[in-house]
């Protein structure tokens, strides 16, 4: 029976890489929470109501895109260190770091596609497809690997995610009952920003961004949650993935030169801008 689990995530769920990777995901998503908010503080209030409702769902849906790309930075930095450490090459992290942002992007559609899926065995399947794009196949390919990967040790992947059910229910329970309670802004923050507005015409300004905002934060913590839960499914799969490629000599493209991704790029960029503007605030704050 041990002889069959020594891919399990248990070693991974205390391990300082990961909690090291989950400090930073939380981190990247507070900041950009905390941005998102100062940044709607900032809109000038006097500006025509609608224009103001343009400029605030502008600005919910910008951050929205650069931050669903940065929840994924800090988890691709450890899976690229940690599949090409399986495979027997150490990389340093400024190594890491580029392929990162070379890779992110490519990560987070991975999961839209496994998001998609119709069958719950295809979903399985997809497990290995993380490991296969970092490794520089294209996403075609890494589809085809990962189903093979699949078929050749379904029963690894089966024990995994069993071992982590009881992890992935209460996180989306948490998702459920936080939703409601972590809009944007409130009503009362709106009414006292657009003090000059009539009380009905900004009651419904109110109504009509509750939806957006609820959106937002919905995805926010929906991207959160998987970025957390995530690594504990990719390093066993590293592990099965890298087995794979020394049992079956599979051949890699290691001399492949990635390209920055733009999305990748921008979301680091908004990041450190962010931290940047924050600390200035805060410090004008305390000083």
């Amino acid at each position: 029976m041990n002889e069959k689990k020594p891919y399990a995530a248990k070693k991974y769920l205390t391990s300082s890489e990961y909690i090291t990777d989950c400090l930073f995901t939380l981190f990247i998503f507070f900041l950009g929470f905390k941005w998102t908010l100062l940044g709607i503080f900032w809109i000038p209030s006097q500006i025509n109501p609608f224009m103001f409702l343009f400029f605030v769902i502008a600005w919910i849906y910008y951050n929205y895109i650069w931050l669903r790309t940065a929840l994924y930075l800090p988890g691709t930095i450890m899976f690229v260190r940690h599949v090409y450490a399986q495979l027997g090459i150490k990389m340093p992290w400024h190594r890491c770091f580029y392929i990162a942002l070379c890779k992110a992007n490519k990560i987070r559609k991975e999961d839209i596609t496994i998001k998609r899926q119709n069958s719950f065995i295809d979903v399985l399947a997809g497990t290995f497809t993380k490991p296969a794009v970092i490794v520089n196949f294209k996403r075609g390919e890494a589809h085809q690997i990962s189903k093979a990967i699949f078929i050749h040790s379904h029963h690894k992947v089966f024990d995994l995610y069993k071992f982590l059910a009881p992890y992935f229910t209460p996180t989306f329970i948490v998702l459920l009952i936080l939703t409601p309670f972590m809009p944007a802004y409130n009503y009362p923050f709106l009414a006292e920003r657009l003090s000059s507005t009539p009380d009905l015409m900004s009651f419904s300004m109110y109504i009509a961004i509750l939806p957006f905002k609820f959106l937002w934060v919905f995805k926010m913590l929906s991207l959160l949650a998987a970025n957390l839960i995530s690594p504990l499914v990719v390093l066993p799969a590293d592990d099965i993935f890298a087995s794979y490629v020394k049992e079956t000599n599979l051949k890699i493209n290691f001399a492949k030169v990635n390209t920055l991704s733009f999305d990748a790029v921008m979301a680091f960029v908004m990041t450190l801008i962010s931290l940047v503007f924050y600390i200035f605030i805060l410090g004008n704050i305390l000083l």
